[in-house]
């Protein structure tokens, strides 16, 4: 999902100074941190029984739009709101495309 991401970063930030490497290199280290923040609510859950997933991709959701934001231009909201759509929308377009290739491989097996 990081290339999708990625590349909606890039777009909705054309005048940035950064090339797409740069892009990718922050994209793939907020992903990463967004991670450790599933396995901190996801330790937190098996101890207390709790089911906090939901919260989870919400407070992963809102660093890496404030990490990109940040990035680019901490002194604007519209940045923020950018990154954030990046985010979600890069997600969406990666899990959408996930499920279409599951569904062609479930096709493909059922016709061998």
């Amino acid at each position: 999902m990081g290339f999708f991401i990625g590349f909606l970063v890039k777009l909705f930030f054309l005048k940035s100074k950064y090339n797409i490497y740069e892009t990718l290199i922050l994209v793939f280290f907020t992903v990463g941190i967004g991670n450790l923040i599933f396995v901190a609510f996801g330790v937190f859950e098996t101890i207390t029984s709790l089911e906090i997933g939901n919260i989870a991709y919400l407070f992963a959701m809102l660093y890496s739009a404030w990490a990109i934001g940040n990035f680019f231009d901490k002194f604007k909201a519209w940045s923020y709101i950018k990154g954030f759509l990046a985010y979600f929308l890069g997600t969406s377009i990666g899990s959408f495309l996930i499920v279409i290739i599951g569904v062609l491989v479930e096709i493909i097996n059922r016709k061998m």
